[in-house]
């Protein structure tokens, strides 16, 4: 497979974008606030790659952000069950890239939009004049990658003030939900992901022989 032209001038400006955010998180001493950017990045990011990228680089940026996460990991509970995580849905953004003809551009921000949705549903986006119901924010919750990520991490994300407090999570008992630390998940959507770029680059081939 001949590789797309550009490719070496995208992998080099994938991975700055991940190392200036994450370098912005540490002069600001926000060590988190370069995990909500993975969180948000990692599924564009991935379908960028996939789309924009040979094969055999497309690992590359996900290498160097994990590296630079790691760095800044610290003080988190379990940082390897968050890297595990955006590697996760950086494959799944692999996974969904848009096949030729497809604007990469445009596929990328239509992701970073859903993702943005998924993150913001929870709290309204900050606009609610009340809270979602507690089972509907629950459900929402379940539904954020940002969220998702941080728990992984083994932080209690539910008690963050943009959940605790916009989201009113406060009132969602254990009954309702529980946070989802631990690798086991993130194992498993990273093992699918890697299954589906499997099974597409198969098809891929197979159209390419009957071509």
């Amino acid at each position: 497979m001949s590789q797309p032209p550009g490719s070496k001038v995208w992998v080099v400006g994938l991975c700055i974008s991940g190392l200036v955010a994450l370098a912005g998180s540490a002069l600001d001493s926000g060590e988190l606030s370069g995990w909500i950017w993975l969180a948000l990045w990692a599924v564009p990011g991935g379908a960028l790659a996939g789309a924009r990228l040979a094969p055999r680089l497309q690992t590359i940026p996900l290498v160097v952000w994990l590296a630079g996460a790691w760095w800044l990991a610290a003080d988190l509970p379990d940082p390897g069950s968050a890297l595990l995580a955006i590697a996760a849905l950086y494959v799944l953004g692999l996974a969904v890239h848009g096949g030729p003809g497809v604007r990469a551009w445009s596929l990328a921000a239509s992701a970073f939009m859903v993702v943005g949705l998924l993150v913001a549903l929870p709290s309204g986006g900050g606009a609610l004049a009340q809270p979602f119901s507690p089972v509907t924010t629950a459900r929402f919750l379940d539904l954020s990658p940002l969220v998702w990520v941080m728990e992984c991490a083994g932080i209690d994300w539910m008690r963050h003030p943009s959940v605790y407090e916009l989201a009113g999570a406060a009132d969602i008992g254990p009954d309702l939900r529980i946070s989802r630390s631990g690798s086991k998940g993130p194992l498993l959507v990273l093992s699918l992901a890697i299954g589906l770029v499997f099974l597409r680059a198969v098809f891929a081939q197979r159209a390419m022989t009957r071509a």
